[in-house]
């Protein structure tokens, strides 16, 4: 017989969702992060272009980045973590660096040899997977519930 303790382990379904949430918080704080950076560096309709068109471009490809790879991979990445590591309230946070080191992995390995080279790609590097980090503890905190019965 299941009890209270084996019902509130999260599943497939529950994982995916947490994703998908994790990914938004972090496509909406970016976006706030590079409005404020356009707002102190240039003229205030330069922040209202990044929030149109950064929010609208931004958008289409976070939602396509988000079903093929983000909550696919934070799916597997949180099966594999709940199965080998005691249940903890920092699985959300490691699923979101992990899966932030992969995205970023990926697409900076599309770039010329000489883009890591530069120590502003790897701060803006730094800043998304920490982003990520803390979008991953709260989507697991609000989202999940667990460790903690619901």
């Amino acid at each position: 017989m299941a009890t209270e303790e084996d019902t509130n382990i999260p599943g497939i379904p529950d994982l995916f969702m947490a994703s998908i949430i994790a990914s938004g918080i972090v496509f909406l704080t970016v976006l706030v992060l590079f409005m404020v950076l356009a707002l102190f560096g240039s003229a205030p309709g330069s922040a209202f272009a990044i929030f149109i068109y950064g929010g609208f471009y931004g958008f289409i490809i976070t939602a396509i980045l988000t079903f093929v790879l983000i909550a696919p991979l934070g799916t597997a990445f949180g099966l594999a973590l709940r199965q080998f590591a005691p249940p903890g309230h920092w699985h959300g946070a490691a699923i979101g660096a992990l899966v932030a080191t992969i995205l970023c992995g990926l697409l900076l390995s599309q770039g010329p040899s000489t883009f890591l080279q530069d120590g502003g790609n790897l701060i803006m590097v730094g800043i998304f997977v920490a982003i990520s980090a803390a979008a991953g503890w709260v989507a697991q905190r609000t989202v999940l519930h667990w460790p903690e019965p619901r």
